[in-house]
Parts: C-alpha cells; sequence; structure tokens
C-alpha cells in the first residue's frame, strides 16, 4: 500500500479515538441538577494467540501467557478510554520479542461499563450491570526483538549477529469482550484483539500483526 493510503486509512482509525470524546463533551451536561460519578478500572490479564509478521520477512509465531495491563477512565456508562502495556515473553530464550504501550477505547453497546453513582438532588442511585459487552479500537507502539540471544545485544553497540533484528512500529488494533461482575470491586474480563493494520515500522521485514485471546481480572475503584 502507498504512503498517501496509509496515511488515510491510520487517519480514519485514530479519528475513532478521538471523535467519541468530542461528541460526549457536546453533551457532557445532557441534565441539568444531575451528577454521575463512573468509576475507573485497573485490568491484570494474560494473552495468548498467534502474531503474524506480515512484512517482508514473513514468519508466525505463538503467543502464551503474555501480560497485559491497562487502565481505563469511563466517561460515562457507554465510553471509556484508556492506556497500558503489553508483553508478549519467549520463555524458552529467555527474552522479551515483542512490547509494548496501547491507547484505546471501549464502546459499550450491551450493559453499563461500570459502576455508577448518580445523584438527582437528595435521591442517589448506584448501578454496576452483571454482564457488560463492549468494542474496542486500539492505537498500538510496539517494539520488537527477534533472535536467538538477547544478550548479544548487551555485549556491543552494534548487532554481533546479523539475524538480531530489533525496532519498533505502530498498528491499529480493533475487537470486542466482555466484562463479568463478581463483587463491588472485582470483574472476570475476556477479549478478543485482531491486528487490522501496522504502519510506520522501523524496518519494513517487519509488521507484524496478532490475534489474541486476552483474559483476566478487572479491579473497579
Amino acid at each position: 500500500m502507498r504512503t498517501p493510503a496509509r496515511l488515510l486509512v491510520a487517519a480514519f482509525f485514530l479519528a475513532l479515538l478521538v471523535l467519541p470524546h468530542a461528541f460526549n463533551a457536546s453533551g457532557a451536561e445532557p441534565y441539568p441538577g444531575i451528577s454521575a460519578t463512573y468509576a475507573p478500572k485497573f485490568a491484570l490479564r494474560s494473552d495468548n494467540g498467534t502474531l503474524t509478521n506480515h512484512g517482508t520477512a514473513g514468519g508466525t509465531s505463538s503467543v502464551m501467557l503474555g501480560v497485559d495491563v491497562a487502565f481505563l477512565y469511563y466517561w460515562n456508562s457507554w465510553l471509556a478510554t484508556g492506556a497500558g502495556y503489553r508483553a508478549d515473553f519467549d520463555y524458552a530464550n529467555y527474552n522479551l520479542p515483542h512490547n509494548g504501550f496501547n491507547f484505546m477505547n471501549r464502546y459499550y453497546f450491551w450493559g453499563q461499563g461500570t459502576w455508577s453513582r448518580v445523584q438527582r438532588g437528595s435521591v442517589i442511585s448506584e448501578r454496576h450491570d452483571r454482564w457488560a459487552f463492549y468494542l474496542l479500537t486500539e492505537l498500538a507502539q510496539r517494539n520488537y526483538f527477534i533472535g536467538s540471544n538477547i544478550s548479544k545485544l548487551q555485549e556491543t553497540n552494534q548487532n554481533a549477529d546479523s539475524s538480531v533484528l530489533t525496532g519498533s512500529y505502530l498498528g491499529i488494533n480493533v475487537g470486542g469482550g466482555i466484562d463479568f461482575r463478581l463483587s463491588r470491586h472485582f470483574e472476570i474480563t475476556f477479549e478478543t484483539n485482531y491486528g487490522l493494520y501496522t504502519f510506520a515500522s522501523s524496518d519494513d521485514r517487519i509488521k507484524v500483526k496478532g490475534l489474541l485471546f486476552i483474559g483476566g481480572i478487572n479491579y473497579v475503584w
């Protein structure tokens, strides 16, 4: 795909991250006299799945027991913005081949996204749905290390082995998931995450897209 087309695709999906907040801000006070509080969440999860390199080098790798952490801020009952970190480990070679930061929006379409407290004059109500289903858009920054031994990068400023590749890229991911309430402060969460598009790669040989199945625990403030 040529550079202008890549920029158009990236701009379209980045708009999915920004526009909902503009929409939310335009209607921040739909009901005067009513105040609402929405609890943020901290997610501790593990990911499993497949990473496929769509760069010129090709290749596929399985992911097991990766680490995924995220913090989510809820603007209202259906929209959340978050940031997190994901690390996929190579346990056989004792290194970290794939890791980076995520910036995401969640759009809840069935069930309220988090615990809420709404005050209407002297009347206060709280709500925390048992099930909440969401769609996801995510901007991902990834670093990669591909090689047999990470110590080769520590011995010298230059790679001792030409088979060792290091660099970074950006990606757009989409997905969907479920939050299931266990108690006031804890939820079980499951998510499917798919790498839709990669761009701004430091090396055309490496452009990784993943199909990941992510599960873990949410802590609700």
